[in-house]
């Protein structure tokens, strides 16, 4: 019969990929032509980062309950079985994100950081996975612009990408690769995963260490 001896940890090196691309990003020439790739890179392996780290936490505290009887189990053995069932049901990355809150005493406000800015993150890079066409509109005086709806109008809410002007060609991604949207979703990954990582006892606390030390934000 076979036993867990270790997890692989693959988080650390997502976010290691997001990050390199941001700087990529940063350092772009000439800063006003818009740079796809690292752009794209950072927004999709960001919130990748989050995603598998639920899953790749849970498989620690699986482990950590194997190898510790005496470890206080109640809220550990109900955060797994949390996230094994909403996987189970396939919903989203977000309701592993709250049950955790809530099974550990500290529920994420929705409508608060640092949960608001990790669900347009996610909503983001669902937008550039599942892309759909960009709409051009035409007002009465035949002055013409993109739709800025949905996640565009979220990110100029939140003073991320400018207002679009009318007569500007642009689409949705050449919007989400500029540096200031890069440096937002990098921030963001970091502070929604340290947040997420504090909810852990003081025993899981030393076996998780790496990931503390991998979520690091940008100036």
């Amino acid at each position: 019969m076979s036993r867990r001896v270790g997890v692989f940890e693959v988080v650390p090196q997502l976010f290691d990929v997001a990050l390199e691309s941001y700087e990529a990003l940063r350092n772009h020439e000439p800063p006003e032509r818009p740079a796809l790739v690292p752009g794209l890179t950072v927004i999709v392996f960001a919130a990748a980062s989050l995603e598998a780290l639920v899953s790749e936490i849970a498989e620690h505290v699986l482990q950590l309950l194997e190898e510790m009887p005496d470890l206080p189990h109640a809220e550990l053995t109900a955060f797994v079985d949390a996230v094994r069932q909403i996987e189970r049901s396939r919903r989203s990355t977000r309701q592993k994100f709250l049950q955790a809150g809530e099974i550990f005493g500290r529920p994420y406000d929705r409508r608060a950081q640092p949960y608001s800015d990790y669900s347009l993150l996610t909503s983001v890079r669902d937008s550039i996975l599942h892309l759909t066409p960009t709409t051009l509109l035409v007002d009465e005086r035949g002055r013409s612009r993109i739709s800025d709806q949905g996640v565009l109008r979220e990110l100029q809410s939140r003073g991320l990408i400018a207002l679009i002007p009318y007569g500007v060609a642009t689409t949705l991604l050449i919007e989400v690769s500029r540096p200031k949207v890069g440096r937002w979703a990098i921030n963001t990954a970091a502070v929604m995963a340290q947040s997420f990582l504090a909810l852990f006892p003081d025993e899981v606390q030393a076996n998780i260490f790496s990931y503390h030390d991998a979520f690091r934000t940008v100036e």
